[in-house]
């Protein structure tokens, strides 16, 4: 049995596209902070990001969370 993926990567630019104008619709009057929980939200957060650069001007920074994914009430979040 082959492998289909899930989702094409013209639908993922699309939605991460879309993403990006609805949190541009939603944060007109402030700057904008995204987090991304390192490996992979940290990849989707500078994905959004880009796209955000692409299409306005308005200030927006990238922040990375580092935690214990099987534990993370029990130890330090960073």
């Amino acid at each position: 049995m082959s492998e289909k993926p899930i989702l094409s990567q013209e639908k993922v630019d699309h939605i991460i596209k879309r993403i990006a104008y609805q949190i541009l619709e939603n944060n007109m009057e402030e700057d904008i902070a995204l987090v991304g929980v390192d490996v992979g939200g940290r990849i989707l957060a500078d994905q959004i990001h880009k796209t955000l650069a692409s299409i306005s001007d308005k200030q927006c920074t990238c922040f990375t969370i580092n935690l214990d994914k099987d534990h993370p009430l029990e130890k330090e979040i960073h």
